[in-house]
């Protein structure tokens, strides 16, 4: 194929060069750019005709940013198009013309608002990715496809006062001032009119979930690329193909000094990034070196061009936000004194004619609980695999509770603890990388991910210890973790030394045995499988030489010696037996744990003397996002959905969350679709049973597999690429990341379908975080909320959470909470000290909604600010603040104060701050009370009374 075009190219001039797919694109770039011929790359656009477009939101910036930068560069160039994208219309110079803001010029930010909507920008919040936009107080922030980074505008009156970039992460400006900045449309500017007729047909159609952004590509006046003049690089239904090569061929290139000296008496053409890459060769005078990106492997008779380069897939780097953790009405909620409660909002009130911001929280019987915004840090989301009970206010149950766990965290951190001191006295051997190391990395036919990069080295560094390691590695299913674990795997049996890999079912057993077998045996070591389908004791125990055995809890009756190497696969889904006796066996040799779900970043520190801890992130670079669709029930769509994952070979997902009626479900999609081979499975039938349906499931004898929410998130079943979700608003959105995450995990494209009944009931907020999941479908993209429930559920797996019944009434966030005090305190002697601090100040203090109108944001903003530890953090994030929302107002400037008086008082050991007019109180645990009277009772006077007190201690 390289070859092919690098020949026509070198006497032909095409403008577009149609393609099969994104990875043919790439290949077919490298050889038009050696030969200096500037090319840009369209994505791979597989959208179906009115399909709804949040799912495919990154190949329409794509498509937008490459026109705009082809149709701008004046020199010879080439558009390189996947067929898919071909056969859509697409926009030319005309739609792609930018909007222009020049610096002095006057804009009236209403009118600019309306154009940004013509420009298919969505209005946020708050920006943080590209295409979005907000109005704030006199300045406004775009996102534009045309940069790396968001711009701020900011007006004076309706004057342009300043254009700068900013960091969308932290909110801060840089500080370089420009003189103009280009918004480029996304597929095209529409005028006023198109975009009223667009708009009244969207809301004329019969699809609820149907607005403006998901389907006005559809609605566009594009351009059929067909038109103009192309050439196919194969044979498509489109025509116009490249003819074959006569001179030269592609060839497969194994970089070696003896390839080099096979072919001293060819002309080489040796492409390289850097002059190091040569130095690795010896090179003779038939070498012309060539310093290149690029990736060509041809060759004629008497001449070859190679590449000492590879591939690489760009990791998208996603910005975090400012918020953290979002709180919808109705959540529930845990407040460490009074127990789980219902947040209802925040709500502004007045006391002795001074307003304050607080949080409501419903209890039993209707009672509530006005939280002040200051002491939110004694608020957690309650997260658990229950519905809980609302707690009773006035009653001391749960700060009952609360004593009774203390004695059990005890125990569970002592143990921990324990079992660390006893491994740090043990002198174990060290493993060192092999010789063969570098062809059994190689031999995997892909480059490792850079998360997976740093995994190796952090465990190698273990590994080469006289201590036994003992690590947690944590990714994503299908992020690459049995990969790393087989590095460390193979350089323990070629040090000499035996290695182990327990997993919790036979059907991991049976998959990681597969894997390990291909990948291990070409390099002469022994792989065995133990599990209930497989009695290979006695070979074991015969083979005397080093080996590798996978196998279930059937290993724990093992008597081996000269055990290197421990690796555990989600240790949480063993027994209370069975853990014990892997603590065991485990103690005297290097440890790997492996987990699909991350843990808490505080729960790694109070770990980090006793546990080492290693995180993958991003996805293999062959993987695909899955696309994610939110419809309403319909029967024809279903149908569609299962006759396309059949037609091309797949295996379908169908969660239907309600036992009793799930035999009926079945029947009813038999009926819709005949013949369809249905597998049920549900928590109710016995382990051992459904394994063995699994284990027919993998094999194919079954089209559709029809569960509850059990699809464990363990089980890798790469044929299994669409997903779809009954009722998918009764689940929380980290329920519903996890469950897509069950498919699209190999290099074929995965579909998710998340289907709503009784759209007229659905709220707006359910139907927000549905469309939110639909929009954030790249990979790793999981939402902050899902990171947060899915680190807390790991660090509860970690630790053993679901051992105790206690933690369905305290939810997982505050028993990790407390666990991490328990651990902190037995192993490195830190006491966790309470804080006891109450503000009782009656002065005039929230985060005005002049500046901040979205309640979700302020809560988000309420809770940054409550987290700051010292004045450092709380100053970094007033300057945030300043330059994302504008000026403090006198009710914000007094509420960063209070937080500031809070940050000292604490310092100060005062647990008590309160006034009455002018007089102030501070007061300690040990009853003594510091005095002070202000100038005045002016909210100001106020509190620069108690900040000048409190800035005299330090």
């Amino acid at each position: 194929m390289q070859a092919k075009l690098y020949e026509y190219l070198l006497k032909n001039s095409p403008k577009i060069v149609v393609c099969e797919d994104l990875n043919e694109a790439k290949s077919l770039a490298s050889v038009a750019e050696f030969l200096n011929k500037k090319s840009f790359i369209m994505p791979d656009f597989r959208a179906d005709i009115g399909d709804d477009l949040l799912s495919f939101t990154m190949e329409l910036f794509d498509i937008s940013k490459v026109l705009s930068d082809y149709y701008d560069y004046e020199d010879e160039k080439i558009l390189i198009i996947p067929i898919n994208t071909i056969k859509k219309p697409l926009p030319t110079k005309e739609n792609l013309k930018c909007l222009e803001i020049e610096f002095a010029s006057r804009i009236n930010l209403k009118n600019l608002a309306k154009e940004l909507l013509r420009l298919n920008y969505t209005l946020v919040d708050m920006v943080q990715s590209p295409g979005e936009f907000c109005i704030g107080h006199e300045k406004i922030d775009i996102f534009s496809l045309k940069y790396e980074n968001p711009i701020r505008i900011v007006l004076f009156d309706d004057e342009v006062e300043s254009i700068k970039f900013f960091d969308a992460a932290t909110g801060l400006s840089f500080k370089e001032e420009l003189e103009k900045c280009l918004i480029l449309p996304i597929i095209s500017r529409v005028s006023e009119d198109e975009f009223e007729k667009i708009n009244d047909d969207i809301k004329n159609s019969d699809d609820s979930f149907k607005d403006y952004e998901s389907v006005f590509y559809w609605y566009l006046k594009l351009h059929n690329y067909l038109d103009f003049s192309y050439v196919c690089i194969k044979e498509f239904e489109i025509g116009n193909v490249i003819s074959k090569a006569l001179k030269y061929q592609d060839m497969v290139f194994i970089p070696s000094n003896d390839f080099f000296k096979l072919n001293e008496n060819k002309k080489i053409k040796l492409l390289a990034s850097n002059e190091n890459k040569f130095l690795e060769f010896k090179l003779g005078s038939n070498v012309e070196k060539i310093i290149s990106n690029e990736i060509v492997n041809i060759k004629s008779d008497d001449e070859l061009i190679i590449s000492l380069n590879k591939y690489y897939k760009k990791e998208k780097k996603y910005k975090s936000s400012i918020i953290l953790d979002e709180l919808i009405k109705n959540d529930y909620v845990v407040h460490e004194r009074y127990g789980v409660g219902r947040f209802l909002g925040l709500e502004l009130i007045e006391n002795e004619g001074k307003k304050q911001e607080f949080i409501v929280i419903e209890y039993q019987n209707e009672n509530k609980l006005l939280l002040p915004t200051s002491s939110l840090y004694l608020l957690d989301k309650y997260i658990s695999s229950s519905i809980p009970e609302l707690d009773k206010l006035g009653k001391n149950t749960f700060v009952k509770l609360k004593e009774k766990l203390k004695t059990k965290l005890l125990a569970i951190a002592g143990a921990i603890t324990e079992l660390a001191a006893k491994r740090q006295l043990i002198v174990t051997k060290a493993i060192k990388k092999p010789l063969e190391y570098e062809l059994f990395k190689a031999s995997a036919g892909f480059n490792l991910t850079s998360d997976q990069e740093k995994a190796l080295d952090e465990i190698f560094a273990e590994l080469a210890k006289t201590t036994p390691m003992d690590r947690l590695l944590s990714a994503d299913v299908g992020f690459g973790k049995t990969e790393v674990a087989m590095h460390a795997i193979f350089a323990c049996v070629k040090s000499g030394l035996n290695a182990l890999f327990f997993v919790p079912t036979t059907l991991l057993c049976s998959q990681h045995y597969k894997t390990l077998k291909n990948r291990l045996e070409p390099f002469g070591i022994n792989v065995f499988r133990l599990d209930r389908f497989s009695n290979t004791k006695k070979a074991i125990m015969n083979t005397k030489e080093p080996k590798v055995i996978i196998g279930t809890h059937s290993l724990l009756s093992l008597a081996i010696d000269d055990v290197g190497l421990i690796v555990i696969d989600e240790e949480h889904k063993f027994g209370v037996k069975q853990k014990e006796k892997l603590k065991d066996i485990s103690i005297k040799a290097h440890q790997l744990s492996m987990s699909a779900t991350p843990i808490p970043r505080t729960l790694n520190q109070a770990l980090s003397t006793l546990k080492t801890y290693s995180q993958i992130l991003t996805p293999p670079n062959d993987r695909l996002d899955v696309r994610t669709f939110v419809k309403p029930y319909d029967d024809a769509l279903i149908k569609e959905v299962i006759a396309r994952e059949l037609r091309r070979g797949g295996q379908i997902f169908y969660i239907h969350n309600h036992i009793a009626s799930i035999e009926h479900k079945k029947r009813y999609l038999e009926n819709l679709y005949p013949n369809l081979r249905i597998l049920v499975l549900h928590s109710k039938i016995p382990a051992n049973e459904a394994e063995e349906k699994l284990f027919a499931y993998e094999d194919k004898k079954y089209d559709l597999l029809l569960c509850t929410s059990i699809v464990e998130s363990g089980i890798d079943l790469a044929n299994a690429n669409t997903i779809i979700v009954e009722k998918s608003n009764h689940f929380g959105i980290a329920d519903l990341h996890q469950l897509r995450g069950r498919v699209g995990r190999s290099k074929i494209q995965g579909f998710c379908y998340f289907l709503v009944d009784n759209e007229e009931n659905l709220s707006e907020d359910s139907k927000k975080r549905l469309l939110s999941l639909a929009s954030n479908s790249y990979l790793g993209s999981g939402s902050t909320l899902a990171q947060m429930d899915l680190e807390i559920r790991g660090g509860g797996n970690l630790l053993g959470a679901e051992q105790s019944g206690h933690i369905e009434q305290l939810g997982y966030a505050l028993y990790i909470k407390m666990l991490e005090a328990e651990i902190n305190r037995l192993s490195k002697g830190n006491v966790t000290k309470e804080i006891k601090y109450e503000q009782k100040l009656l002065v005039n203090a929230y985060i005005s909604d002049y500046l901040v109108p979205n309640d979700k944001l302020r809560l988000s903003l309420y809770r940054k600010v409550n987290e700051c530890e010292n004045l450092a953090e709380l100053s970094a994030l007033e300057d945030s603040f300043n330059d994302r929302f504008g000026k403090f107002d006198s009710y914000t400037k007094n509420y960063f104060s209070l937080m500031a008086i809070k940050i000292l008082c604490i310092k100060n050991n005062f647990i008590e701050v309160s006034n009455y007019e002018q007089n102030i109180k501070l007061l300690k645990e040990n009853d003594e009370r510091i005095i002070l009277k202000a100038p005045s009772k002016s909210d100001e006077d106020i509190i620069a009374t108690i900040l000048k007190y409190l800035n005299s201690l330090s």
